[in-house]
């Protein structure tokens, strides 16, 4: 006879800090695109990362590189001293070292759901991930 697996983990320890951790690293994130900092773009994504969405009903894939020269390219909601629109909806720590974070937020005339799977690495969470998903406002 073989034992079965649980279909759910018990808690992580350590998890108010860890989510602590993890709400520190997505408001860099938040403010990568509000700013449209590049050097945050390196902040808090591991330079590995994949990005990706639908376009035009087909998968569009970036990596961190292109992607740091979309955020650069764009004309930032701080500069148009656009109030922030953002919240965290929900961060689901999987283990001490993996979340999936979604957040939702308007840049300019975008409105952004994405969803951000992060590795905690050493010290520091960093996006692996990201999906998103943009509706274009009129």
């Amino acid at each position: 006879m073989t034992s079965k697996a649980a279909l759910t983990f018990g808690p992580v320890s350590n998890s108010i800090e860890l989510f602590k951790e993890i709400a520190d690293a997505v408001q860099v994130y938040l403010d990568m695109l509000y700013t449209c900092n590049p050097e945050l773009v390196t902040a808090i994504f591991h330079d590995r990362a994949q990005l990706c969405t639908i376009e035009n009903e087909a998968p569009l894939f970036r990596t961190v590189e292109e992607y740091r020269e979309v955020v650069r390219a764009r004309i930032s909601p701080e500069s148009l001293g656009a109030e922030r629109e953002e919240h965290v909806v929900t961060i689901d720590l999987s283990s001490p070292t993996q979340a999936m974070i979604k957040v939702q937020m308007r840049v300019n005339q975008s409105v952004f759901s994405d969803y951000l799977t992060m590795f905690k690495l050493g010290k520091e969470w960093r996006i692996v991930a990201k999906t998103y998903y943009r509706v274009e406002l009129s």
